[in-house]
């Protein structure tokens, strides 16, 4: 069987986005894109998976965050992962559900919003699951959009930056851990 290529890669933010209006409004705006999917999943699964993979040093880095922005007002937002897809089998009514730290705001099979809102700072997610019909491949794209607050939103976002994008790499990788008709393809 041949190989597909994986590749994660920052990209633009998604027109067909139920966000893309709001972005043009935020301080701070990035998406990522799995590419070379090949199994339609349901936006709430990728983001299980996404999560349930979540390696030890992410975790311990939240851990260290929560410490020192519980100092300055910020929320504990706990770690990630965890989820059991059993909890989340009746879809129909999922706004306002929590999911580790973030909340759905909107969800459909293709797309899901999450957000978390602070004192400092807003974010608003997107988990964008889009379907070719004549490649039959998935494009995965996590989006994140941000609004400071206040000063101290603007600077944590300012120290966190870099983390967020290895962390958004990271966990977009985690779709292929446990998912194993993916990566029987990509090995």
């Amino acid at each position: 069987m041949k190989k597909t290529p994986i590749l994660i890669k920052k990209c633009k933010f998604p027109y067909q986005s139920i966000l893309s209006a709001d972005a043009l409004n935020a301080d701070f705006s990035d998406s990522y894109q799995l590419i070379s999917v090949s199994n339609r999943l349901d936006v709430l699964d990728i983001y299980i998976l996404m999560v349930n993979n979540t390696p030890k040093w992410i975790n311990q880095l939240l851990f260290l965050r929560n410490k020192i922005m519980l100092l300055f007002g910020l929320k504990d937002v706990k770690h990630l992962g965890g989820l059991s897809q059993t909890k989340y089998e009746n879809r129909s009514n999922l706004i306002g559900t929590k999911l580790d730290i973030f909340e759905i705001s909107t969800y459909s099979r293709n797309e899901m919003t999450l957000i978390l809102n602070d004192k400092h700072l807003d974010i608003k997610m997107s988990i964008l699951n889009r379907y070719d019909n004549n490649s039959q491949k998935n494009t995965v794209i996590i989006s994140t959009l941000v609004y400071f607050n206040n000063f101290l939103g603007r600077f944590y976002m300012l120290i966190i930056t870099p983390f967020h994008k290895i962390v958004v790499k990271r966990l977009l990788s985690n779709i292929l851990i446990d998912f194993s008709p993916l990566r029987q393809e990509v090995e």
